[in-house]
């Protein structure tokens, strides 16, 4: 058995591409003694399709997580916790040590129930507002086919919806009479409610991730020399690359332009900011006639209270997360989290203890999981208690942990 320098030791000799043949043969047998242990490997070598995120979680305080991994194999009666978040992503082992709250985990876990009833997780769901006034139920139903007044094709299949221009008809159908574009572009509205979630593909190829709680105004079709969308609530983008009609999405407190890019957007109106973050691209934030251009992997944040722009680096792909299916939080106060839980799970949750402030988590886990496991996670770490009062679900700081 390999002991904690040692496995530290050539854990990062092979994530640097350094390790030497016979250190990676005894590296090889560790990773054969547990299933932990080949999904730790997988993720240093980029197997895991969240390598990348992941990665950063493992950087965020390394010397705690090798101390906790190598603290796991001495309590083996205790692995039942591993085995509940292994379904998480290949980093479980990191999410106990480095990010649920570190070695007291494993000297005080035991099972508890948080919560008395079961809270399932959101599904893909929307309503979806034709020009005519007319909704449609956007559910994991069987496919539908709809025509606008304009002939734009709407195809809705079990997990998102496409906008097809009359224009951009398929090569087979080049030839017949196409109709012409109505001097006022057709306007639809895609709302998800709370505990939803959604993808569209607009009539340019611009795709949208709606989070839950969120609603995007569109035209069916484009004009010629502007794409225009209305937000409220969050969305991640990736807009298609079109140099001569630019992309903006406006919102009620700002405007983003763009031309090809990916980026995320959260203006929640119960969020004490808006969120403008770019994941690739270029693109300009847009308050007051105030111009703020931003790079990859920057964010623009305006603080409601001082209605002051400021901008960040940050690590952008977390910010997006949410529309790969993961929660992801960075050194994130537990309101904000619970903000994000209610929205996607839609249930009350009061977080109004002011020590709640003061805790901050960095940590990934599936928004597939139940509230309740997200709840005992959270639990176990001591510094939480949680209860459930006439479907309300009340969170406190623990003020008998030292």
């Amino acid at each position: 058995m390999l002991n904690e320098n040692e496995l530290y030791r050539l854990l990062s000799a092979y994530k640097e591409n350094t390790i030497e043949p016979s250190d990676r043969l005894r590296l090889e047998m560790w990773a054969g003694e547990s299933e932990e242990n080949r999904a730790l490997l997988g993720l240093l070598s980029g197997d895991s399709s969240d390598a990348e995120l992941l990665r950063t979680l493992y950087s965020y305080d390394r010397e705690r997580v090798w101390r906790n991994i190598r603290r796991e194999a001495l309590y083996r009666r205790r692995r039942r916790i591993f085995r509940a978040v292994i379904r998480t992503s290949a980093a479980a082992v990191l999410l106990l040590g480095a990010i649920w709250g570190g070695e007291r985990i494993y000297d005080t876990y035991q099972r508890r129930d948080t919560l008395v009833s079961l809270i399932t997780p959101g599904q893909t769901k929307a309503i979806l507002e034709l020009s005519s006034g007319m909704k449609v139920a956007l559910t994991d139903g069987p496919e539908q086919l709809l025509t606008e007044a304009d002939k734009t094709e709407i195809h809705i299949d079990a997990k998102s919806t496409t906008f097809q221009a009359a224009d951009k008809e398929p090569e087979q159908n080049v030839g017949k009479e196409v109709a012409a574009k109505p001097s006022r572009p057709l306007v639809n509205r895609l709302t998800v409610p709370r505990g939803g979630e959604y993808q569209v593909e607009l009539s340019d190829g611009t795709r949208v991730w709606l989070n839950a709680e969120s609603e995007i105004t569109f035209p069916t079709q484009f004009s010629d020399s502007i794409r225009e969308v209305h937000l409220r609530g969050e969305a991640y983008f990736e807009v298609h690359s079109d140099a001569s009609h630019p992309f903006v999405v406006r919102t009620d407190l700002l405007s983003v332009r763009v031309l090809g890019t990916s980026f995320n957007l959260a203006t929640y109106d119960d969020d004490p900011t808006v969120e403008t973050t770019l994941i690739s691209g270029s693109l300009k934030v847009i308050r007051d006639n105030v111009e703020t251009l931003l790079r990859p992997g920057m964010q623009a944040r305006l603080d409601k209270a001082s209605n002051a722009m400021t901008t960040h680096e940050v690590y952008a792909e977390s910010y997006a997360a949410w529309a790969h299916r993961m929660f992801s939080f960075f050194n994130e106060p537990i309101p904000s989290i619970c903000r994000k839980l209610a929205r996607w799970y839609d249930v009350e949750i009061d977080a109004s203890d002011p020590g709640l402030n003061d805790i901050l988590y960095s940590g990934m886990i599936e928004r597939a999981e139940t509230l309740n496991d997200i709840a005992e996670l959270f639990s176990a770490t001591n510094e939480l208690i949680f209860r459930e009062r006439e479907g309300r679900i009340i969170i406190e700081k623990n003020r008998q942990v030292r």
